[in-house]
């Protein structure tokens, strides 16, 4: 992928003063990077569903799921984008085809713009009504359409993304096989492939999950066991796992995602639930809220049902701030 700078223009204030001469001209240089060189990720309140707003140090911009459409959904996720001035969004990544993930599109492209945007693999796009009117809309923008797939990362100044699941439609252990060919897909095969995502910048690690549930996560830890993601080492991509600061809990902490295997590994020092308050699906599971802590006593779990809008900072050193 592209290396992304931000260069700033000098600008000349020249003061001159009449009849006699020529004073003196300054010259001001902004510095060379903006933001501070700071990550900012923020997990947007928008109810029983996800959205995720990442700006990186170098000020691109990516947003992951954009919530179920709800008016207050839309609104929260429209106020953090333009309390930053945000008018273009670089990367959007759609995880599965869910509604809850999805349903939000209409809203969001009818005054943002969209550069380029990760999809599934999806052969019958009929079959999720929500989605095929997302996908619709982001073609008719003109996006850069690609699909989520192991080995796809986005390299920035101090920053490295990458996929680290599915795997592509031709592997035989690929998620995307699995939903495509099947007649009747069940809800465990729709979740399943949701992306697990992973994210370095200036010494800090998180893990963002869609729905993904445990068929996935034990792919990624074998994978990571077997040294696979070394491969993404000489893009500078240096997967590191274990015990990682910020995970976003998979499937807003349902019971079928976050298993002991996968949270032995991931240990996470911050635990992120992006849910809605009296919801209708036991979300977050007691039983995934006893395995995260079981991985980590001292994890800090936060929850959007409770805090609302979590905004995460890395500074330029590794600081990691919370505003909850």
């Amino acid at each position: 992928m592209k290396l992304f700078h931000v260069r700033k223009i000098s600008v000349l204030f020249a003061v001159c003063f009449a009849l006699i001469f020529v004073c003196a001209c300054s010259i001001i240089l902004p510095p060379s990077s903006s933001s501070n060189d700071c990550l900012e990720v923020l997990f947007i309140d928008v109810g029983q569903g996800d959205s995720t707003l990442i700006k990186f140090p170098d000020d691109k911009i990516m947003l992951i799921d954009c919530g179920g459409g709800q008016n207050s959904a839309n609104q929260n996720i429209l106020k953090e984008l333009n309390a930053r001035n945000i008018q273009d969004i670089d990367y959007f990544i759609l995880t599965h085809p869910s509604y809850d993930h999805v349903g939000g599109v209409a809203s969001l492209l009818e005054t943002k713009n969209v550069k380029n945007v990760y999809v599934p693999k999806i052969i019958n796009e009929q079959l999720f009504y929500d989605y095929s009117i997302a996908i619709n809309i982001i073609r008719e923008k003109g996006a850069n359409v690609k699909v989520s797939c192991l080995g796809e990362y986005i390299i920035g100044e101090g920053y490295a993304f990458t996929f680290l699941s599915p795997t592509s439609i031709t592997q035989s252990d690929s998620s995307y096989r699995d939903l495509n060919f099947s007649s009747s897909p069940t809800e465990e095969q729709i979740n399943d492939v949701s992306p697990i995502m992973y994210l370095q910048c200036n010494g800090a690690r998180f893990v963002i999950n869609g729905d993904a549930g445990f068929s996935q996560e034990n792919l990624v830890v074998n994978n990571y066991n077997s040294s696979i993601y070394n491969a993404l080492n000489s893009a500078g991509v240096n997967v590191n796992l274990n015990s990682v600061d910020v995970l976003k809990v998979s499937h807003h902490g349902g019971e079928n995602a976050s298993g002991k295997e996968f949270l032995d590994i991931v240990r996470p020092k911050n635990a992120v639930i992006s849910v809605g308050g009296n919801n209708n699906y036991n979300h977050p599971s007691s039983k995934v809220l006893g395995r995260i802590l079981s991985s980590n006593e001292n994890c800090n779990i936060l929850r959007t049902d409770v805090l609302g809008t979590i905004k995460i900072t890395v500074n330029k050193d590794g600081l990691i701030l919370i505003n909850k």
